[in-house]
């Protein structure tokens, strides 16, 4: 952990050959060394800290409470560690309750510091500690908040009380758009004048498809070189005018190119290039440069990554 209060320091793999005397002490270090792997994985992968399912506190007296019930349920302290209860759990209420009102904490059962290993008796086997700590002194190194007291000793139930994420991969989903069959369009704007001033080309990308369920976060590019030889032949073929102007023109259109994305939804997105040069071309070449547009559409495809964050369940 960043506090450094739980760092292992020695790790082992039991081994055993046949006809060998086991020990209980043996097996109980099997028992430490996969607890303590298990609690890695949680912290590390699954990030589990707080309740999974149940562990709800309800109310067996009226107020003011002398006694609260724990129901069944699990949950993951901080360290990865499980927190099962299996039955239902009796606690008593303290008398007197501290300005700013008191926590319920579910906590690892036992003695032992955060940082030891569990014992292999009890650990998993073993109810977790229910224990009542000032609310203003609660840390989540204490354990996992049940239930709170407000200061006038009423029940909070739910209130601070952290749920586990349940993890899963993220949904990816991966396409291209056909060469010449892109719907590429010219990407203008007016500043001037009301006079149109080209900016690049802009395209919108269906990705109804993928089947998202929520607008995911979108990757796209075009595979394609802008300055290749056949595709250079092609625009100075096409257009009069910038063959006359020469190359110098056609490096400054299509050099510097840039993508961007806009309009993410759920099924689609706009992609638009970005060319630098024409804005400031574009007076004048108005025709040419929708020429040169329109070579380079024939030829420009978008490839695209769309990545959605899932619950479990498949709900976003």
């Amino acid at each position: 952990m960043a506090d450094g209060s739980y760092r292992p320091t020695r790790w082992e793999r039991q081994r055993y050959w046949h006809g060998q005397l086991l020990r209980s002490t043996d097996l109980g270090d099997q028992l430490v060394q996969e607890a303590q792997l298990r609690w890695w994985h949680n912290r590390a992968i699954h990030n589990a800290y707080g309740v999974v399912a149940g562990l709800t506190v309800e109310e067996f007296t009226p107020p003011p409470y002398e006694w609260l019930d724990v129901r069944p349920g699990l949950a993951y302290d901080l360290y990865g560690r499980e927190l099962w209860l299996s039955r239902p759990k009796r606690v008593r209420v303290p008398r007197l309750i501290p300005a700013g009102g008191l926590t319920l904490l579910a906590a690892y059962p036992g003695p032992l510091p955060a940082h030891a290993a569990p014992n292999p008796a009890a650990g998993a086997s073993q109810p977790p500690d229910l224990v009542w700590r000032p609310t203003d002194e609660v840390s989540m190194r204490d354990g996992v908040p049940l239930a709170r007291l407000n200061d006038n000793g009423e029940l909070e139930p739910g209130v601070g009380v952290p749920v586990a994420r349940p993890h899963a991969r993220p949904y990816i989903a991966t396409g291209m758009t056909k060469q010449g069959s892109t719907p590429w369009e010219p990407w203008e704007t007016a500043l001037l004048d009301d006079e149109p001033i080209p900016l690049g080309l802009q395209t919108r990308v269906n990705t109804a498809a993928a089947g998202f369920t929520d607008v995911p976060c979108y990757f796209a590019w075009v595979p394609q070189s802008l300055w290749d030889a056949e595709t250079v032949r092609e625009l100075m073929a096409a257009n009069d005018a910038l063959r006359r102007r020469g190359m110098n023109v056609l490096f400054q259109i299509i050099t510097n190119a840039h993508g961007h994305i806009r309009g993410e939804s759920a099924s689609s997105f706009v992609f638009r290039l970005w060319l630098p040069g024409l804005a400031a071309m574009g007076m004048g070449m108005h025709d040419a440069l929708n020429n040169a547009l329109g070579v380079l559409a024939q030829r420009l495809t978008v490839g695209w990554v769309g990545i959605e964050h899932r619950n479990e369940g498949g709900e976003a």
